[in-house]
């Protein structure tokens, strides 16, 4: 995600965007007809890789398309459609899965993905004509083996055990990556990622909360269906049902949060220059989100983990 957004500031979030659609449109199709589970685990990379110039391009276009006092409104709006799509996601899959196989989810998607690239073309304003710029290859191998190490050493480490030979190899490799890394983002003229931005309190404080913000989103998205089938035994149909309430309460919640944030925005900024900072409105809905996320967290540890509980926890 950070070079496909670097290579969009590059050459036009726009057309990384529809490079990317179209990537994850034929690995969609590989993935339906993979005859091995090697095919299907490639197939599923380059989805990922396909997919991960949208969300750099999509807040890129948003920023570019509407005023400061309209962006947070904008965003809600797009979190809305992005949630509905969440909240279909699980129950839709879980119905393909029981009633198709498992083949039909990713067959499903491919005429979602050819509307996606129409309407985009079609749409969506074309890049603004850019002077060339070079790309640093060094920043972002160096940051991308960074990642990818600390994964793997991740992983390792919680199966193999943490002080296991593997396991601090990984961590070694992952530390040295990063080292270099830095090293490089100090000395060259147009660095993959400015590391001055992070001495930018306001910057590196939201920084801090979205990282936080998309683990315990993440985190629960990828433990929750496990738990729901592996461990308590429902089908696909089901566990899909029962983790509907959370993207359909970011549906429903995140224009009302754009419209705070914009309120806010434009009480504090409209007609003159004011010495409250521009960013209290975000500021304000993002303290009241993860607040909310840090209680029901405290709620959970109350609940046990049968079935009845499970069921009375989604109620909450």
């Amino acid at each position: 995600m950070p070079t496909c957004g670097y290579l969009g500031d590059l050459y036009g979030q726009r057309r990384m965007y529809l490079l990317g659609i179209t990537l994850f449109t034929l690995a969609s199709l590989a993935s339906g007809l993979a005859p091995s589970f090697y095919w299907l685990l490639g197939s599923r990379a380059l989805q990922g890789i396909g997919v991960s110039p949208t969300l750099p391009a999509v807040m890129t276009i948003i920023s570019r398309a509407f005023s400061p006092a309209q962006r947070g409104r904008a965003v809600g709006f797009w979190a809305l459609v992005n949630g509905a799509g969440h909240t279909l996601g699980p129950p839709l899959s879980g119905l393909l899965t029981q009633q198709l196989g498992w083949r039909a989810v990713f067959l499903f998607s491919l005429p979602l993905c050819l509307l996606n690239l129409l309407l985009v073309w079609w749409i969506v304003p074309r890049d603004e004509a850019r002077a060339p710029q070079s790309f640093d290859f060094g920043g972002a191998a160096t940051l991308t083996a960074a990642a990818l190490g600390l994964m793997l050493a991740l992983t390792h480490s919680a199966r193999g055990g943490w002080s296991s030979p593997p396991s601090i190899g990984l961590w070694s490799l992952t530390l040295i990556a990063l080292i270099v890394f830095v090293t490089i983002e100090r000395q060259v003229a147009s660095p993959f990622v400015d590391l001055k931005l992070f001495a930018n309190r306001h910057y590196a404080s939201a920084a801090t909360v979205i990282a936080a913000q998309l683990f315990c989103l993440f985190g629960l998205l990828l433990a929750l269906p496990v738990y729901l089938i592996q461990v308590q035994g429902w089908n696909s149909q089901t566990a899909g049902l029962l983790i509907l309430p959370l993207p359909l309460s970011m549906a429903l919640v995140a224009p009302l949060a754009g419209r705070l944030a914009d309120a806010h925005w434009s009480s504090t900024s409209r007609g003159h220059r004011s010495s409250t900072p521009r960013g209290r409105g975000s500021r304000l809905t993002c303290t009241l989100g993860m607040g909310t996320v840090a209680l029901v967290g405290l709620a959970m540890l109350g609940l046990g983990s049968g079935r009845e509980q499970l069921v009375s926890w989604q109620q909450i």
